[in-house]
């Protein structure tokens, strides 16, 4: 399986496990200490600021979904559509 391949799989499981079937204990498994998200403003990085920012977005729209249209990895790097 090639970088590009072993990332989306990564991906995949972060979108299914964690926010779709709501497995926070996954997130320190998944998201590196040096994760940084474009998804909130707070200068922080690591997997406890990953899980307060969706903590909140599940407590204020609890009926939001989260679904991969586009999986796109080129290197070390995912994007996700």
């Amino acid at each position: 399986m090639t970088t590009e391949e072993q990332n989306k799989a990564l991906i995949r499981k972060m979108y299914q496990d964690v926010l779709v079937d709501w497995n926070m204990e996954l997130v320190d498994e998944l998201v590196s200490p040096a994760f940084r998200s474009h998804d909130w403003s707070e200068d922080t990085a690591g997997p406890e600021p990953f899980r307060r920012f969706y903590a909140d977005i599940r407590s204020a729209l609890p009926d939001a979904r989260y679904e991969v249209d586009d999986l796109i990895a080129e290197g070390d790097r995912v994007v996700v559509r």
